[in-house]
This record gives C-alpha cells, sequence and structure tokens, in this order.
C-alpha cells in the first residue's frame, strides 16, 4: 500500500487539484536545485509571499539557517524525506513561525521532488485535525502525525488498512462509503461530520475533502482534511442539554407568563404559563405587539414604550398594573421587562415575566374596604358617645347645680338630708354614663 502511495502522486495533476482547495499550505520543491515550483494560495498566506515570488526561492530561503543544519545532519534531508511538528519557517517579513509539516519525496518525469503539506500552527491546530489521502477503495494511503496521535496508532500500523472498515463505526460505515462514492462522482458536499474509532475509543471529526486526479483526469482517491471537534460537541451538547431543559421548564411554567419580545416589542415566544393568564394561544399572539394586553388608557400614555425605554436604558423595568385578557376581563399583574443585549451591549430584545396577582389585589381590596367599615363603625361610635354625653352630662350638670343652691338656702335638717341623697343619685348616673362613653362598660 505505501508503493500506491508513490504511484497516487507521481502525476502533477493530483497536486494541482491538492492546492486549489486544501485548507494546508503546500508547496512541490526540487531537490535537485532545492527550488520551490509550485505552492498554493494557503502557503502563500502563511508565509507572506506572492505565487510570483515563493518560485524564486529555494527550500533554504523558507528555513532558518541553524534548522537545516540540524536536518542534514540528521540524515533526513539525503532520505529525501522529512516531517514533524514545530518546524521554524522564515515568513517574507524576517519573522519565524513554526508549523507542522508533512513531506515527501515524488517522481515527476523522472525528476525528484518533495511534496510538503504543513500548516501554521496559529491557525490550525494540527494536534486536533488529520490530514489522509485515501483510494477509490478505501485504503489509506497518508497521514500525518496529528492523525496517528487522535487515532492512538503508529503511522506503519494505518498506512495500508481500509479506512472505512478499520476506523469507522460499524453502524455507519456503508452509508460514509456512499458519501465518498458520491462525493468521488461530485454529487455530495465536501463537508461532512462523522466519528472514527480510535486506540481510545470514538471521537468525533469535521472533514473537508477534495477529489484526486490523475494527469488523464481520472479520479484516483481522496484528499480529506479532519478537525477534531469532540470536546466542542460535548460542550455543545452539555449547553443543549441546559438550553433544553430551561427551554421546556419556561414552556410548562403555568404560574408566570413568560415570553420574548423583540427590540420593536413584538411577541418571539410564549409559553404555557402565557396561554393560561392572558388567554391566547401561541399562533396568535407571534408577531403581535405586546401592548395589545394594556387598557386603553394605559395605551394612550405611551405606557408600554415607556415600559421598554426604562429596561433598555436601567437593564430592566418592574411594577404592577391592569391587564387585559383576551375575554376582555382585567387582572392585576406584576411585571418584570428584562433588556436583552449581546457582548458588546446592542439590544438584542426584551423578556416579559408576568404573574397573575388578581386574587391578591381582590384581596387586599377586601382588608381594606373592611378596614374601612371598621374604620367608619369607630367613628360612628365615638360620635354617639359624644352625643350621649352631651344629652346626659348637662341635663346632669343643671340638676346638680339647682340641688346644690337649694341646699344652700334650706334650713330643715330633714330637706337638706334629702337634697344630699339626691345630689348622691345624679353622680352616681354622670359616673355611669361616664363609663360607657369612656369605656363602653356600665359599671359605677
Amino acid at each position: 500500500m505505501v508503493e500506491e502511495s508513490y504511484q497516487l502522486a507521481n502525476e502533477l495533476d493530483v497536486f494541482k487539484v491538492v492546492f486549489e482547495n486544501s485548507l494546508c499550505g503546500m508547496l512541490l520543491a526540487d531537490l535537485t536545485t532545492n527550488k520551490i515550483c509550485l505552492a498554493n494560495e494557503k502557503a502563500c498566506e502563511i508565509l507572506g509571499y506572492t505565487k510570483e515570488e515563493i518560485k524564486k526561492l529555494q527550500i533554504t530561503n523558507i528555513h532558518p539557517s541553524n534548522y537545516l543544519s540540524k536536518v542534514k545532519k540528521s540524515g533526513k534531508w539525503e532520505r529525501n524525506y522529512f516531517s514533524g511538528g514545530k518546524i521554524p519557517v522564515k515568513r517574507k517579513d524576517g519573522h519565524i513561525i513554526y508549523v507542522d509539516i508533512h513531506s515527501i519525496s515524488v517522481k515527476i518525469n523522472g525528476k525528484t521532488f518533495l511534496l510538503g503539506v504543513f500548516t501554521g500552527l496559529e491557525n490550525i491546530d494540527v494536534t486536533e485535525s488529520i490530514i489522509t489521502a485515501i483510494d477509490k477503495k478505501g485504503n489509506i494511503l497518508f497521514i500525518n502525525e496529528g492523525g496517528c496521535k487522535i487515532l492512538g496508532y503508529e503511522k506503519e500500523d494505518i498506512i495500508g488498512k481500509n479506512w472505512f472498515d478499520d476506523f469507522l463505526p460499524e453502524n455507519i460505515r456503508d452509508k460514509i462509503r456512499e458519501t465518498f462514492k458520491n462525493l468521488i462522482r461530485r454529487k455530495d458536499s465536501k463537508h461532512i461530520e462523522y466519528p472514527v474509532l480510535t486506540k481510545n475509543g470514538e471521537r468525533i471529526l469535521r472533514w473537508r475533502h477534495t477529489t484526486l486526479k490523475n494527469s488523464r483526469g481520472k479520479l484516483t482517491g481522496i484528499f480529506s482534511l479532519g478537525e477534531d471537534v469532540t470536546e466542542k460537541r460535548k460542550v455543545e451538547k452539555a449547553l443543549w442539554v441546559s438550553e433544553e431543559k430551561y427551554r421546556l421548564m419556561v414552556e410548562n411554567l403555568e404560574d408566570y407568563a413568560i415570553y420574548m419580545i423583540d427590540k420593536n416589542g413584538k411577541i418571539m415566544s410564549w409559553n404555557k404559563g402565557a396561554e393560561r393568564i392572558k388567554g391566547y394561544k401561541e399562533k396568535e399572539v407571534i408577531g403581535m405587539h405586546f401592548s395589545h394586553f394594556y387598557t386603553k388608557e394605559d395605551i394612550e400614555n405611551d405606557m408600554p414604550e415607556k415600559m421598554l425605554r426604562i429596561a433598555k436604558e436601567k437593564g430592566k423595568y418592574k411594577g404592577e398594573g391592569w391587564r387585559v385578557r383576551k375575554n376582555g376581563k382585567l387582572f392585576w399583574a406584576q411585571v418584570v421587562i428584562t433588556a436583552l443585549k449581546d457582548e458588546n451591549g446592542n439590544l438584542q430584545g426584551f423578556v416579559n415575566v408576568t404573574k397573575d396577582l388578581t386574587e391578591r389585589k381582590v384581596m387586599e381590596e377586601k382588608i381594606m374596604n373592611a378596614y374601612e367599615q371598621v374604620k367608619k363603625a369607630l367613628e360612628k361610635e365615638r360620635e354617639f358617645k359624644r352625643d350621649t354625653a352631651h344629652y346626659f352630662f348637662n341635663p346632669i350638670a343643671i340638676a346638680k347645680g339647682y340641688l346644690s343652691l337649694a341646699l344652700e338656702e334650706v334650713d330643715k335638717k330633714e330637706s337638706k338630708e334629702n337634697i344630699e341623697k339626691a345630689i348622691v343619685a345624679i353622680s352616681r348616673v354622670e359616673k355611669v354614663v361616664k363609663n360607657i362613653t369612656e369605656r363602653g362598660e356600665i359599671v359605677e
């Protein structure tokens, strides 16, 4: 299978196709002269050269001299093959950057070339990416170091194996095979996401594919770059589960009307609580302006718009007031409107949370009515006591006065005793009336 990979690379057209579609930088260099013959757009972007400029360079121009010396001493240069991660390259502006590079030597028309495939570490995290080439039967012809790391195997344990049979879960093999066949027939999208089998379990990868052709235009295989998105999908799933729980909670919460409003006040969502409290089905209110639930007086006073302005400026509006149900009946609502803003502070809309406090309002009014009735009764009682005191105390005082005068004028002992008894009796009546009007008790 390794020999097939060299056969696959023996035609120049394959590289042209890969160059035009690859997310990686690609260079083809003549190893006899070390001159760069071909470069794709991504390579020019990473290195900072135009295609015309880069063709004037040699391999030695894009690597620091100390690194080239190290490579030559290792023997990799003489073997016409070297690959690795964090390899230094020199940009046009002189800055040294590090790339993940994978190179193989190929022969074209009897000449030896070096094909280098590389990714800038600041652009693509190659430790989480797989670069592969497979033939039309699915046999693996090439894989990068990052791919070996993700799969958990050495390169020699991967090259030659069948991608579909050895590295895909059984339940999706036929489907992905058909997808690749359609890709070769140019019927399918070049982007796809699916799980792969690794030494340590399944990983999810998102792929970008391009077809490979020989010089006669015949399709010979697929060149792919896959990004490991396993952790990203776990986070997304966890977030989705959390959001789904929140959504279900909001939708099924019946004690509160919770709905989204856009920047213009139009309703965007509707939960069961809103349906129960306000009486409208979701399909009846989506797109309706939320002022529809307000009294005519509030609308005339521009109350709905004022509430949104307060929420926008202060982040939240909170208040209570009468609202109108679908059947026209009023209910007393506690309303909280919260402004929703993005990370830059731009308004995205509002969340309206409404609670029906009609029962509390009715109870408060009953208590207030009872209080007023008690207050009136107490006032009537005070009036009665004042009137009673007036009608009794005045005659008693007059009677006592006249009796006191008579007592002073009477000489007979017997008459004096009778008058004194009358005064005592009247004083007793006076004390009883005083207790009635002041303490509400009939006692002396």
